[in-house]
């Protein structure tokens, strides 16, 4: 019979934090990290908190749910909820429609329109046409 060449795990190691899928995220100064839309808070378990600004590895796994991985440590982490600004204003201000009012005088081809509209009918432009490039051509010959 065939000698087995399982070699076992050794004692130290976690196989759950090589088996996970891995994220970098960096926290900010809460303690927290943002995946997927959602905050979680690292909690600490007695060893000193991770600064602001640190890049973290943030371990997935179906079996233990998240954890993060910092300095060769592996923290748990919980779901945070940010606390609401004091200042934030809850209230949406009411939209302004402001309609134009058309000038109700100035209507195509009333009075007051020809007042201070002023176009030349078809035979003036003709005219002035026919003038360009036809008697100038024959004064210049």
């Amino acid at each position: 019979e065939a000698e087995s060449i399982f070699v076992s795990a050794a004692k130290d190691l976690n196989l759950d934090s090589i088996l996970c899928v891995k994220h970098t995220r960096k926290t900010d100064a809460a303690g927290t990290f943002s995946f997927k839309n959602r905050c979680f808070q690292i909690l600490d378990e007695g060893f000193p908190i991770i600064n602001a600004r640190r890049e973290i590895t943030v371990l997935i796994n179906p079996r233990f749910g998240i954890r993060v991985e910092y300095g060769g440590r592996i923290y748990n982490t919980i779901r945070y909820l940010k606390p609401q600004n004091k200042n934030a204003n809850t209230e949406v201000p009411q939209k302004v429609s402001k309609t134009v009012e058309p000038h109700l005088q100035l209507r195509h081809s009333s009075d007051e329109w020809k007042a201070i509209w002023w176009m030349e009918d078809y035979n003036l432009s003709l005219k002035f046409l026919y003038e360009l490039f036809f008697e100038k051509q024959q004064s210049a010959s």
